[in-house]
C-alpha cells in the first residue's frame, strides 16, 4: 500500500516536471523567435532624461522625462520622494546581437535606513510604448507587436507562477543599476543604455 502510494507520487512528480519543462523549452522557442523580430535600438539609445529640481530635508524632487527608440516623448513624471538620492534601475534582454531595456524603478534612497523602499514602478510609463513607434509595414507591425507583448511579459512582468515557466530567464535577462547620488540641482541629464550599459551626459 505504502510502496504504490509512494509510487504514484513519484510518478506525478515525474509528469509535473516533464510538464514544466515542456512549457520552458517552447517559451524559449518563443522568446529568441520573438526577440528577432524586433528592431535594433539606435547606438546611444536615449531612454530618459531627467532634472532634479531640489534637495530638500531628506527629500528629492525631480522630472524624469521618457522617450521610444525615434526620440519622441512618451511620458513624464514628476514628484517628491522622501530621499538622499535617487537611483534608476533598468533591466534588458540580449540575445544574438539584439537588445531590449527598460527603465523598471526610480528607487528612493535613505542612508540612514537599512531597509530601503520598493520605489517608483515605472512599468506603465514605458511598457508598449517604447518600441511600439519603429516604422514597419502593416505585416511587420502586427508580428512585431505580438512580439513584443511577449517579451515584456518574460522581461517585466514579477509573478511567481510565471517565473516557474520562465525558468531560463536569468540566461537572457541582466539588471542594471544607476545612481543619481551626484546630479546638479538644475541641470537636465540625459540618460543613455549603449552595448549593456546606462551611462549619463
Amino acid at each position: 500500500m505504502n510502496r504504490t502510494f509512494f509510487t504514484r507520487i513519484l510518478f506525478y512528480f515525474f509528469i509535473l516536471i516533464v510538464f514544466i519543462f515542456s512549457v520552458n523549452t517552447v517559451h524559449l522557442l518563443l522568446i529568441i523567435k520573438n526577440i528577432q523580430r524586433l528592431p535594433e535600438l539606435p547606438k546611444p539609445y536615449e531612454m530618459m532624461r531627467f532634472v532634479i529640481n531640489s534637495y530638500g530635508d531628506s527629500s528629492v524632487n525631480a522630472r524624469f522625462w521618457f522617450y521610444d527608440l525615434q526620440g519622441n516623448e512618451l511620458a513624464s513624471l514628476e514628484r517628491s520622494w522622501p530621499a538622499d538620492y535617487l537611483k534608476v534601475h533598468f533591466t534588458y534582454a540580449q540575445y544574438n546581437k539584439k537588445m531590449l531595456v527598460y527603465p523598471t524603478t526610480i528607487q528612493n534612497i535613505q542612508v540612514d535606513k537599512k531597509r530601503q523602499a520598493h520605489g517608483t514602478d515605472l512599468r506603465p510609463f514605458v511598457q508598449t510604448k517604447t518600441y511600439a513607434s519603429a516604422p514597419r509595414s502593416a505585416d511587420e507591425n502586427t508580428a512585431s507587436e505580438k512580439a513584443l507583448r511577449s517579451l515584456e511579459a518574460f522581461i517585466l512582468h514579477k509573478n511567481i507562477f510565471k517565473k516557474l515557466f520562465f525558468s531560463f530567464r536569468p540566461f537572457f535577462l541582466d539588471d542594471l543599476s544607476l545612481s543619481l547620488e551626484r546630479a546638479e540641482r538644475g541641470r537636465i541629464y540625459s540618460l543613455y543604455f549603449e552595448n549593456g550599459r546606462v551611462y549619463v551626459q
